[in-house]
C-alpha cells in the first residue's frame, strides 16, 4: 500500500477552498483511493468523467448490496429516501465506475440533512477506510441557500442542526469512481441512515443546493414508482401466465 500526497486542486473556474491549503493531506490510503499516476503522487484532474449526468441514487443504509424493489416492509415516510430508486444505480458490482479516474471539485463530502451524531459517524465511517483527507461539511440551514460551489469550498462550519423537514441527500465531490463506491459501500455497512446520493458536476456547480436537494428526492420519487409499476406489471403478467397454465 502506497501513501500519496493530496494536493489543493483547482478545476476550471472554481477557486480552492481556503481550508485545503491550510495543511497537506499525508494517509495511508485503501485500495481504492489511489492515486491515477502514482509516479507524480498527484492524480490528473479533468473537468468531467463518469460523473457527468450524475444524480445518483443509492441505499443508505440498507446491508444489502442491491435494492430490493417495491418491499411492502418499508415505512411509507422513508419511501422517498429508503426504497430502491437508482437513476444509475453506483454500486460495488458496477465494473466501469472503478476503473474511472475523471475527477471534478474539491475533494469533499457535503451533508444535508443530517444530525449532529449522524455527522460524527460518517466521520468515524471515512477514519475507518483511511479517507480522511476528505473534507466533511455538515449543511448549515444559510448554505442551504447558496451555491453547491460555495458550500464544498467553503470553511468547515461550526455544526447547525437542520430545519425540519430537511432531507438527508450527500454530494460527493472530486472523487473517482472507486473512491465513491467504496465511500457508499462504507456508509451502508456502517448502518446509517437512508440517504440520497448527488455528485458535483459542472451543470450543478453553481446552482442553489436546495434546489439540487429538491430536484434529485423529485427524481429518485419518480424513479420509485416506475420501478414499483413495472413490478405490479411483471407480478400481472406471472399471474396471467400462471392462470393460462391451469386451464
Amino acid at each position: 500500500m502506497q501513501t500519496i500526497l493530496r494536493q489543493p486542486r483547482h478545476v476550471g473556474p472554481c477557486k480552492v477552498s481556503s481550508y485545503s491549503c491550510q495543511r497537506n493531506y499525508h494517509a495511508i490510503l485503501p485500495t481504492l483511493f489511489i492515486a491515477k499516476n502514482p509516479a507524480t503522487s498527484v492524480r490528473d484532474v479533468q473537468a468531467y468523467g463518469f460523473f457527468d449526468g450524475l444524480k445518483k441514487i443509492l441505499y443508505g443504509s440498507d446491508n444489502s448490496r442491491k435494492p430490493q424493489l417495491g418491499s411492502q416492509d418499508i415505512d411509507s415516510e422513508e419511501a422517498e429516501e429508503a426504497e430502491g430508486a437508482d437513476m444509475m444505480r453506483l454500486d460495488s458490482e458496477s465494473g466501469g465506475l472503478a476503473e474511472d479516474q475523471s475527477v471534478f471539485g474539491p475533494l469533499a463530502v457535503l451533508l444535508v440533512g443530517f444530525m449532529a451524531e449522524e455527522v460524527e459517524q460518517f466521520r468515524t465511517t471515512m477514519l475507518e477506510i483511511e479517507a480522511d483527507m476528505v473534507k466533511i461539511v455538515p449543511c448549515s440551514p444559510s448554505m442551504m441557500g447558496g451555491t453547491l460551489q460555495q458550500a464544498l469550498e467553503s470553511e468547515i462550519p461550526k455544526y447547525e442542526q437542520p430545519l425540519l423537514g430537511t432531507r438527508r441527500t450527500v454530494f460527493l465531490s472530486g472523487m473517482i469512481g472507486a473512491e465513491v463506491v467504496e465511500v457508499i459501500a462504507a456508509y451502508k455497512e456502517a448502518g446509517m441512515p437512508p440517504t440520497v446520493w448527488a455528485a458535483a458536476v459542472p451543470n450543478n456547480y453553481t446552482r442553489l443546493v436546495k434546489d439540487l436537494v429538491d430536484e434529485v428526492h423529485a427524481d429518485n420519487t419518480a424513479m420509485v414508482r416506475r420501478a414499483q409499476e413495472a413490478q405490479a406489471r411483471q407480478a400481472a403478467q406471472q399471474e396471467v401466465g400462471m392462470g393460462d397454465g391451469q386451464l
